[in-house]
């Protein structure tokens, strides 16, 4: 949830909008990923007694709304007090998370008035509704990586691109292309229908397309590694080691390691599981 150009038959506290002289709604938030989950802390530093004497008096409260419009995944987390902690497990989000910093009305307030108010209000009788905003913040979006198995997901790293022959009937070898916010695997129309017709078993396309794509991703980051640092991929792959406490740059890129192995590790030996997959298919 994020709110933007939204008018309101009341004052609110927020940068948006004047109904204050000088008061503030400022939030601070961090955010700490692992393989598994996303976790989120806030911090409201509120600027209006009056609106903190509702909050004291439990007439109102913090919240913090996360809403992920991918998966269709709300969640709204009160507390009386000024910080908030929450842990989202990755399976309930994908792709971005929006998140709304806001003090809400737990019962009907009559008759508020506060010294800030702008003179816009003067003489009016202000009251407001259970549930209503009396102060929000947008805060910057959260942005969910998850593991590169997930070829056919929203958030996938990769696309398959079918590329016409000259010659219909010739398979063409593989060809890849990093210069967009995802690697483009580039395949002849045949490899494209294979691909299609095996796409209920997704580790023989991340043996047969992504292996080799992530293998030419590595190989090119050794050797032009600046050149692709505001590439989506590149970041998604960054986001993946700071998850498990390592340095991309120094773990992958300026490392020794063998390249094909680091690739079968970063898209979870799928050789192996492609491989499963065919004796567990076979008739």
């Amino acid at each position: 949830m994020e709110i933007k150009n939204r008018l309101f038959p009341y004052p609110v506290l927020c940068d948006e909008t004047d109904d204050y002289n000088d008061d503030t709604c400022d939030v601070t938030s961090r955010t700490h990923e692992d393989i598994n989950d996303i976790r989120i802390h806030v911090e409201f530093h509120l600027q209006n007694t009056k609106i903190l004497d509702l909050i004291r008096e439990g007439c109102a409260e913090y919240a913090l709304h996360l809403e992920c419009s991918t998966t269709s995944f709300r969640k709204l987390i009160r507390s009386n007090i000024n910080e908030i902690d929450y842990s989202i497990p990755k399976t309930r989000v994908n792709t971005e998370i929006a998140v709304l910093a806001m003090v809400i009305a737990r019962r009907k307030i009559t008759n508020f008035y506060s010294d800030d108010l702008n003179e816009d209000y003067a003489g009016t009788v202000i009251n407001f509704d259970k549930a209503s905003i009396l102060a929000y913040r947008n805060l910057p979006k959260i942005f969910v990586y998850k593991n590169y198995e997930e070829l056919a997901g929203n958030d996938s790293i990769f696309t398959i691109v079918k590329v016409a022959n000259a010659d219909s009937e010739d398979v063409r070898p593989l060809a890849f292309d990093l210069s967009d916010d995802k690697i483009k695997i580039l395949v002849d129309p045949k490899t494209y229908a294979a691909y299609i017709h095996f796409q209920q078993m997704p580790a023989i396309a991340m043996s047969l397309l992504v292996l080799p794509a992530m293998i030419y991703a590595i190989d090119e980051l050794r050797t032009n590694f600046d050149s692709f640092s505001n590439r989506h991929w590149f970041n998604r792959m960054k986001q993946y080691y700071k998850a498990q406490g390592k340095d991309f740059q120094d773990y992958v890129v300026n490392s020794d390691k063998n390249i094909v192995e680091l690739a079968q590790e970063m898209l979870k030996d799928p050789i192996g599981k492609a491989y499963m997959g065919l004796l567990e298919n076979e008739v």
